[in-house]
């Protein structure tokens, strides 16, 4: 009877093989999950010249910038630093393609770039013409100039920027993405409708009825003055003084969906949303118990540092070779394997 010899390489531990391919067919699949994007919603329409703009009681709360003009350099250049500083990645620009939320957004970009700031931008087409038609050709140029104009600073998927547009009236139509696209884009779509890309969670009592891979996060809602005054027909309140730990359970639901690699984005509604009062921008609360204008910002900071394991200092890597646990286990698999190798 002849023995066969075995190739040297049958020798290799079957886990470095393993573990070899998947190496090389995705470097970061040991830390899916702290691919994880975190956006907020930021808002372009507050004018104090305009007299409904900071109306009280509709806006019961102070932002710690006093009641701004959102199309103020200075302004925007602390709201892009305050932004970036709790780690959130990318924000969605709230366009009602009038003359003073057209400015704010340029103004946005423009700041972005002066500021060499690595946050993201984009833009949120809203229901601005609820009863006639929109110029779709003309949104989608307006938001390409950007984007085109400001590359490094805008939102990117795949190769293309990402256009939001919220659901609602006749501009996104009834079912999934019924309005005409543009192929220089992504187009998403945001809101409460079962289609929509992005779930806007104002925590009502309907709830989503299939997983997408974004989920909602947000303080509070509480639209008791809009309704008082006769702004809306409803009226919907949850958490008002911030004692009921909503924000709290979103986050650890949110969290723990990233942990299982269910959601590539978290968005936060709202970084600056006052007659909803889902702001969580600093700012003097009416109503919290915890009167901290950083309440809501420093809490956020927290869970996005959990989310990406910061444990305070250092972020988790990334990448398999910058965990020295998990690059140990790798040297010592090609070291075995080599050894064995030369011994057969």
């Amino acid at each position: 009877m002849i023995a066969m010899k075995l190739s040297p390489f049958s020798s290799i531990p079957l886990f470095f093989c393993i573990t070899l391919i998947f190496m090389l067919i995705n470097p970061t699949f040991a830390f899916k999950n702290r691919d994880v994007k975190v956006g907020t919603y930021v808002y372009t329409w507050y004018n104090p010249s305009e007299p409904t703009s900071w109306e009280y009681p509709k806006i019961t709360d102070k932002p710690l910038l006093d009641y701004y003009n959102s199309s103020n350099p200075i302004v925007i250049a602390t709201q892009i630093q305050q932004i970036q500083n709790v780690g959130i990645d990318f924000v969605m620009l709230s366009w009602l393609n009038y003359a003073f939320s057209t400015q704010t957004i340029e103004a946005w970009y423009s700041v972005a770039k002066d500021n060499a700031t690595s946050l993201k931008l984009s833009v949120m087409v809203e229901p601005y013409n609820e009863t006639g038609t929109y110029n779709y050709t003309e949104i989608y140029n307006f938001a390409f100039n950007l984007f085109d104009n400001y590359k490094g600073h805008s939102l990117f998927l795949n190769g293309k920027p990402i256009i939001f547009f919220y659901n609602g009236g006749v501009l996104t139509g009834d079912t999934f993405h019924d309005f005409p696209q543009d192929d220089r884009f992504i187009v998403m779509t945001i809101g409460h409708r079962e289609y929509v890309d992005f779930w806007y969670d104002d925590v009502r009592n309907y709830i989503p009825t299939f997983e997408r891979n974004q989920i909602s996060v947000l303080p509070r809602f509480d639209d008791y003055w809009q309704y008082y005054l006769g702004l809306r027909d409803h009226v919907h309140i949850i958490d008002r003084y911030l004692t009921e730990g909503l924000y709290q359970t979103q986050w650890e639901r949110a969290i723990k969906r990233a942990d299982k690699h269910s959601v590539e984005w978290i968005t936060i509604a709202t970084w600056n949303e006052y007659p909803e009062r889902t702001a969580i921008e600093p700012h003097y609360d009416n109503t919290a118990y915890d009167k901290d204008p950083y309440y809501l910002y420093n809490m956020t900071k927290q869970y996005i540092n959990e989310l990406h394991g910061l444990s305070g200092l250092t972020a988790t890597p990334q990448y398999w070779y910058q965990n020295p646990l998990f690059f140990g286990v790798i040297i010592l698999g090609l070291c075995l394997g080599a050894w064995l190798v030369w011994k057969s």
